[in-house]
């Protein structure tokens, strides 16, 4: 073999020459790998075994000892060096001890061990494989005493340092891990493993570039060793060395190309990169080696920011898994759903359609022709989307409308108009859903909606007799008015339906009669008498708000300090928990959202969440109850009246609520009253900024002498859709609330909203001893303000985010969101 020639299509010959007989050939092989590569571990076992099978122990231990110290952490390696030596030796407990360490029996391996030690006590390579059996069985301490005393007997065992120091570290001594590990790399300057858990170590003290050497160095040492370029690799992102890391990752992966958490860490790290594409790639992989939580987050964080040029089906199926399960916010998937359903064969065509015919509205046939008909009959992801959350689409949406039109002429037209409508049923019970899931917020001409009620009374009619009642009809009334506001709408629940009409029922029904049980056992704990706050609570009365369907479920515990320093690793914070959990007060948690994720993060905190709606907190109660989480304590409050509550917070989270107060600032003051010393608080407040079109749109409101009826608020909305004359209005379409009764209401008709400047936040937390912890943003906003002011790598500066907001003042589009500590003690 030449030089230039590839080592593993040789190494891939001499394996099938030894597994098929042909020993001299094999041998001949591995020695020519040899001449080439001294120190490779593959070919050095290989040959290894061949001296061993053919009874040569003695020319076998230095070939496996060569592949051992090439990779010292592989267990095959330290077996057969210590069973060849043990045949040499002819120690029968010596050689049993081995045999059962080979066979995995440990325990009686240990043992056997120590009859052989109590022979010859100084019997060094007994103590070492003692020591390895030891580790394996977690006995670290006894372990740790083995190379002890193999550095007593010689000091200068590089191994026996490094295995020390190995476990020095997993034994959280990291001093002592360090000094011992120096020790093992003086020794063996080339030892790759020493080098390796040197890195290990320093890395655990927070030494980051000097761990990054340390990593450097074990892969030169062992170009192969997967573990020291993941090792490097990780220390590299920690780093915020992304290019650099990105190409780690690589290297590991061509070492092992199958390796989950490589391919796993690569999309993260491509992705914080604005690499999202290829971020889903490694996705992918990562996830057909090994699905875990981790990567479908990644996937739902990489497919959330990329629009789709094809119809992967792959990615589709996935795409209806992230929604129903869910993986994530379902909210979040729409747009990237709404825009692989539209390169489907059919349905685009329908959409295209409906926005052509605009005013002018299409029968069924016309809106959905045959070829289209199977694909909303039978199109999964198209399912999911709808029943899920709201689709945020203009387009999407007239389509929708002008579906829900076509259904409902078609249930009560012709018989084949019937038949049509009968064979798109799972759609129409899907668009059902959505209707409900946006409070019937789509355009209804008045016709429309007579026709509506009068198969609303025919359906009420036929219950009350007792009659038979076409199936059709329950989903062509639930897309105008919700099934639970039906005369005795429980009967609807007592008949058998359909698979599809049966889902709708249960959320229609079925859930919103649960919510109104649970009314009696929502407390009050302040009156609710303020002006504002009456007006406020009126709001949303009538319909809880957000009505949403699933949430994702985190099944990965953290406590509040371990958030903090996740979020804002560089940010001083002093520590919250003291070990017996937190008080954490969720103000104003809707519809239970916030306080059902909160309470999955945290599941030793004791949880208190407040709103004025009563109906929010009946939601927000039947919710928290499906996920079984019947610890979390619900009640009535207005903020603004909490001065007089006897009970204290380690965390108060009030995100989206203190704009609405008539002082916003005077309630942040009465939350901060009751937040404990070093207490942390996340807050959400509008941006000045970043609502600039939504003042614009408010004024159009104002101005048009608009009510905040549903009527009327759809009424607005469209003309806001169809404004012309320079008012255009489009931007409106990039917030999610814009496309939901209640939410459009929240967004542009609220009685009461305040926006606020980051200067005005300053100066409130200067004011009431409050440090900033850093704004809860996306990775491409932090990465820009980074950018823009390196001198502030914690991001911690107002000042310095306001200038960058004026720059680019859509950064805040939802509004502020950011944490901050009461300092003091």
């Amino acid at each position: 073999m030449t030089k230039s020639a590839p080592i593993a299509s040789t190494l891939a010959q001499a394996i099938r020459c030894q597994q098929s007989g042909r020993l001299s050939e094999a041998e001949r092989l591995y020695r020519a790998i040899l001449r080439v590569r001294p120190d490779h571990p593959e070919a050095n076992h290989n040959l290894g075994l061949l001296s061993l099978g053919a009874g040569r122990p003695e020319q076998a231990l230095p070939y496996l000892r060569a592949a051992l110290e090439a990779q010292p952490s592989d267990p095959r390696f330290l077996a057969l060096v210590a069973w060849a030596d043990a045949s040499m030796r002819g120690g029968a407990a010596y050689a049993a001890a081995v045999a059962l360490h080979a066979a995995g029996r440990l325990e009686e391996a240990v043992a056997e061990y120590r009859r052989t030690l109590d022979l010859n006590p100084d019997l060094e390579d007994a103590l070492a494989n003692q020591g390895v059996a030891l580790y394996g069985l977690g006995r670290l301490e006894q372990a740790g005493d083995c190379y002890c005393r193999l550095l007593e007997i010689r000091p200068g065992n590089a191994m026996a340092a490094n295995n020390l120091g190995n476990i020095l570290r997993q034994s959280g001594r990291l001093d002592e891990a360090e000094t011992v590990c120096r020790h093992a790399v003086e020794i063996m300057p080339d030892l790759a493993a020493g080098h390796y858990n040197l890195g290990l170590v320093l890395a655990g003290l927070g030494r980051l570039p000097e761990a990054m050497a340390s990593h450097r160095r074990a892969a030169k040492a062992a170009p192969d060793l997967a573990e020291a370029h993941y090792a490097l690799a990780d220390t590299l992102y920690k780093l915020g060395r992304r290019e650099e890391a990105v190409e780690a990752w690589r290297r590991v992966l061509e070492l092992k190309p199958g390796l989950a958490e490589a391919h796993l860490n690569l999309g993260i790290t491509l992705l914080e990169l604005g690499r999202a594409a290829e971020a889903l790639g490694c996705c992918l992989s990562a996830m057909a080696a090994d699905e875990t939580r981790a990567s479908r987050m990644l996937f739902v964080n990489c497919i959330r920011g990329l629009r789709p040029t094809r119809d992967d089906g792959r990615v589709r199926a996935l795409l209806v898994r992230a929604l129903s399960e869910p993986w994530g916010m379902p909210a979040e998937l729409i747009p990237v759903a709404v825009a692989m359903i539209r390169l489907a064969p059919g349905i685009e065509d329908c959409i295209l359609g409906a926005r052509k015919a605009r005013s002018r509205r299409p029968s069924l046939s016309e809106l959905l022709p045959p070829s289209a008909i199977a694909a909303a009959s039978c199109d999964a992801l198209l399912h999911a989307a709808l029943v899920t959350a709201p689709i945020q689409d203009l387009d999407f949406e007239r389509f929708l409308t002008s579906a829900r039109h076509a259904l409902l002429a078609a249930v009560e037209g012709t018989a084949p108009e019937r038949k049509q409508a009968g064979d798109l049923l799972a759609f129409h019970c899907a668009l059902a859903q959505q209707c409900f899931i946006t409070e019937y917020i789509h355009d209804c001409a008045v016709d429309e909606l007579e026709a509506a009620a009068a198969l609303r009374g025919r359906l009420v009619a036929a219950l009350d007799n007792d009659a038979a009642i076409p199936v059709q009809w329950l989903p062509a009334v639930a897309s105008y008015f919700p099934l639970h506001t039906l005369p005795d709408a429980q009967r609807l629940l007592d008949r058998t339906w359909p698979g599809e009409a049966r889902a709708m029922l249960v959320s229609q029904v079925e859930e919103p009669l649960a919510e109104f049980g649970y009314r009696p056992t929502i407390s009050r704990l302040t009156p609710i008498d303020d002006e504002v706050s009456l007006q406020v609570a009126a709001l949303y009365e009538a319909n809880p708000y957000p009505r949403w369907v699933k949430v994702s479920v985190i099944d990965e515990p953290r406590s509040i300090d371990d958030v903090l320093r996740r979020t804002f690793p560089l940010a001083r914070f002093d520590p919250l928990d003291t070990g017996d959990g937190v008080d954490v007060l969720v103000a104003g948690c809707g519809t239970g959202q916030h306080p059902i994720c909160t309470a999955q993060t945290y599941p030793a905190a004791r949880l208190l969440a407040i709103d004025l709606s009563v109906s929010s907190l009946c939601y927000a109660k039947r919710k928290a109850a499906e996920l079984g989480l019947d610890a979390i304590e619900f009640a009535q409050a207005d903020i603004t009246r909490l001065s007089g509550l006897d009970r204290r917070f380690d965390v108060i989270e009030a995100v989206g609520v203190l704009h609405h107060l008539a002082d916003p600032m005077e309630g942040w003051r009465t939350l901060l009253g009751l937040l404990r010393p070093g207490g942390a608080m996340r807050i959400g407040l509008y941006s000045e900024l970043a609502r600039r079109d939504v003042v614009r749109a408010r004024d159009f409101i104002a101005a048009g002498g608009y009510g905040s009826s549903p009527e009327e608020i759809r009424r607005c909305r469209q003309d806001l859709i169809e404004a012309g004359d320079g008012a255009d209005f489009a931007s409106l379409a990039g917030f999610s609330d814009f496309f939901g009764t209640s939410p459009c209401r929240d967004l542009l008709f609220h009685v009461q909203e305040h926006r606020l400047t980051l200067e005005a936040i300053k100066r409130f937390l200067d004011a009431n001893g409050l440090r900033f912890m850093g704004f809860v943003v996306e990775r491409p906003v932090l990465d820009s303000y980074r950018r823009r002011f390196p001198d502030d790598p914690a991001a911690t500066d107002l000042r310095q985010w306001q200038v960058l907001e004026i720059e680019n003042p859509d950064i805040f589009r939802s509004m502020y969101q950011f944490w901050v500590q009461r300092i003091g003690t």
